[in-house]
């Protein structure tokens, strides 16, 4: 009980701390090792790729997901990493590398790709049966990340029994990605 009520309690200050920062409320004094803040003449690293391709295309100057194999590994790419355990980051890194991913949800669809999974997998079909494709596109996902539900009907292949063993029936050659962190840092 006393461990929930830590939990709870610092859960209740990280709160009140993110509330008092967006009211301005606290002085919020940088750490000595924190990165500076992004000067307001300067865009973030996300905008930055986007106008350097911009610039390389105008130039005619190949970029290097345009040139080079879009990926050794053999798909599908299976992410069976927990929340917040770089689920997006993952995606991001694969989507750079122009492979289309799915996160969390099926591609431009209000599906849950966890929903579809569980469902496939009590009906015996292809764990991505009925959600393999991006909606607007039509095109394969080839990378998938956060593919379990945490809410009531809480469901991970990498956690029930016979989970993993779907999923090598169907994709025998798929390659299965597992990124872990420290324990107390996940769930604090």
């Amino acid at each position: 009980k006393e461990k929930n009520f830590n939990v709870t309690k610092i859960s209740r200050q990280k709160n009140k701390r993110a509330k008092a920062l967006k009211d301005d409320k606290v002085d919020t004094k940088r750490l000595p090792w924190s990165l500076p803040p992004i000067p307001k003449n300067q865009t973030s690293s996300e905008q930055f790729m986007k106008e350097l391709s911009a610039f390389k295309k105008t130039l005619d100057i190949p970029l290097p997901w345009e040139t080079t194999p879009r990926s050794n590994l053999p798909l599908p790419i299976i992410s069976l990493s927990l929340p917040k355990s770089a689920t997006t980051t993952t995606r991001m890194y694969f989507s750079c590398g122009n492979l289309t991913t799915a996160h969390t949800n099926r591609p431009f669809a209000t599906t849950r790709i966890g929903d579809c999974m569980r469902d496939n997998f009590l009906n015996g079909t292809s764990p991505f049966h009925g959600c393999e494709t991006n909606v607007r596109t039509n095109e394969v996902v080839n990378v998938w990340t956060d593919i379990g539900i945490p809410d009531d009907y809480c469901f991970y292949s990498s956690l029930h029994d016979g989970g993993l063993e779907h999923i090598a029936k169907f994709y025998p050659n798929a390659t299965l990605l597992l990124v872990v962190r420290d324990s107390v840092s996940w769930i604090t």
